[in-house]
């Protein structure tokens, strides 16, 4: 396509979006060279974009460094499309590509030699036409901005990449966060914390609503809550530090907010936002309010996983009041009372292991394995507490009858341990490998091939490959020397199966990516001779012959 004609080619809206990067002055020229251009054009990052016309004007090429996919062309590229445009107009209305450009004067240097009349005609007239960049500049430069202006500039935001479709794809949603982010900014410089804290709110109210309207596959909006968040503890503990009197007020709001419609379905935003109430609670009546709000959202009754692992934040957050200001009776006792909950019973157990009381830490190790018995992570975690406090009493018989059950379950670390405990080292590796081959699923799969590899039983490996030819790649190269025509025939036999399976082109480039190793394990000869066998037998499939004809 032609460098002028180029938005008859181009997606209408990734031409608008193009446009809006070009005359916001977000394109910069960097050099050229022959037919060749470069440039920077600043989004949510800096891109850059390369561009090669030939003399007609023609579009050779052009790429740039976004992560854009969803077709040839992106808005950066059209951004800067717009700026060459402008440029070789400028120079001759007649794309000369063996001449390049000129690099053109900087709006510093333009604006340098303005008047502040001039300056101020200029902002007022872009501030009129791009709410956003409005609602910046009251927030920025204003001193009596509040959470009003606040809310204008985060909807002036939400309304630009929301547009018609009233929703945001994942490709834009980055930057639509990245803008918000701005907002955030000006947050953390408020120097008056109460209302830092209102215009924070405002935010964290609007980025929760936006998991609604926008694609968060990238995880960008849950970012900007956590930073939020993250933002007002801060903000809260200095408006308490250096306004002491301000405490009430800091905590009011922070408790009246805790109970806000917009953490309906997000719980753990809450709890953070409750755990800021904790922090900045002071006096006991402060602290008690805080923690009725937290029992009033505990249920008990409830046998829904999620639910529970609720319960068990709420309840850390109760902790967390009594570490800060009860006696270590009190702590004590509150783990005590609540070992139904897997982080309370793994810190008794770690307080018990650091003072070497093995036998505590084996019954409530036991103990928990009982209780989270439908839970095979949590048991599989109780068990290796277990383990350890066996391993430091020298309980070599449970140490052994353990390492031997974690060891079957998986955990293939085990066993060295095994090994070392075991009267009979080869005796236990015979028995450990008809374990697992009685075994089904990945799990005693992955166990066989580990044990085979460490112990280099080679016997055993080609048997497996001649069981799962799937494998023979993985070990051809151990194999290939004593077992070379077994290998040969099998790795053979994969590659045919495969080529009967194939059909595009991208199944064909991994055959040949497979016959390209074959041919470094057995050399050139045989591996000409299977592409030539391949050759014949698959003649009218065009696009696999082409990409034989690359080896």
């Amino acid at each position: 396509m032609k460098l002028q004609d180029f938005q008859f080619y181009v997606d209408r809206m990734i031409v608008d979006r193009g446009y809006d990067y070009y005359s916001s002055g977000l394109v910069k020229p960097m050099d050229s060279k022959g037919a060749a251009y470069r440039f920077q054009v600043k989004g949510s990052d800096e891109y850059e974009v390369i561009i090669t016309l030939n003399p007609e004007g023609e579009i050779l090429s052009s790429c740039c460094e976004c992560p854009y996919d969803y077709g040839p062309v992106c808005k950066h590229e059209t951004a800067a499309y717009f700026e060459l445009m402008e440029q070789m107009h400028e120079s001759d209305d007649e794309p000369d590509v063996s001449a390049g450009f000129q690099e053109p004067l900087s709006v510093v240097e333009v604006l340098e030699g303005l008047r502040k009349d001039q300056l101020v005609s200029i902002l007022v007239e872009l501030a009129e036409e791009d709410a956003i960049l409005e609602s910046r500049l009251l927030m920025t430069y204003s001193e009596d901005a509040g959470k009003a202006d606040m809310q204008k500039w985060i909807h002036s935001i939400v309304n630009k990449y929301t547009g018609r479709a009233g929703y945001i794809e994942y490709h834009d949603t980055n930057e639509f966060v990245s803008e918000l982010g701005e907002c955030l900014v000006r947050i953390e410089d408020d120097a008056d914390g109460i209302g830092a804290l209102d215009q924070a709110f405002v935010l964290l109210e609007e980025a929760i609503s936006a998991f609604q309207y926008a694609d968060d596959s990238g995880g960008d909006i849950g970012c900007l809550v956590e930073d939020t968040l993250a933002t007002m503890e801060v903000v809260a503990d200095d408006a308490v530090r250096f306004k002491p009197a301000s405490r009430q007020e800091v905590f009011d709001k922070l408790l009246s907010r805790s109970e806000h419609p917009m953490f309906e379905g997000w719980n753990e935003y809450q709890i953070a936002m409750l755990k800021v109430c904790a922090d900045v609670a002071n006096n006991p009546e402060q602290i008690e309010s805080v923690r009725r709000k937290v029992i009033s959202m505990i249920d008990e009754t409830s046998t829904d996983y999620y639910r529970q692992y609720r319960n068990e934040q709420l309840t850390r957050l109760m902790f967390t009041m009594i570490e800060k200001d009860g006696s270590e009776i009190e702590v004590d006792k509150f783990i005590r009372n609540h070992l139904q909950y897997p982080s309370f019973r793994e810190q008794l157990i770690q307080k018990y292991l650091a003072k070497k009381q093995f036998d505590e830490v084996i019954q409530l190790a036991a103990d928990g394995e009982q209780a989270d018995k439908y839970l095979p992570g949590l048991v599989k975690k109780w068990k290796r507490f277990r383990y350890s406090a066996y391993k430091s009493l020298t309980m070599e018989t449970e140490q052994f009858s353990l390492a031997k059950e974690l060891f079957l379950d998986g955990d293939f670390a085990f066993y060295q341990d095994l090994k070392e405990l075991a009267a009979d080292p080869e005796q236990l590796y015979i028995e450990l490998k008809q374990d697992v081959q009685n075994g089904s699923g990945w799990k005693s799969i992955g166990l066989f091939q580990s044990l085979i590899k460490e112990e280099n039983d080679l016997a055993e490996m080609l048997t497996f490959v001649q069981m799962n030819p799937g494998y023979v790649e993985e070990y051809a190269d151990k194999l290939i020397g004593p077992y070379e025509d077994e290998i040969r025939k099998i790795y053979k036999n994969s590659i045919e199966h495969a080529a009967s399976r194939a059909s595009n082109r991208n199944g064909y480039q991994s055959i040949c990516q497979m016959i390209r190793r074959y041919g470094k394990l057995v050399g050139k000869k045989d591996k000409q001779t299977i592409v030539d066998e391949l050759r014949k037998g698959y003649r009218r499939k065009p696009a696999f012959l082409d990409e034989l004809s690359k080896l």
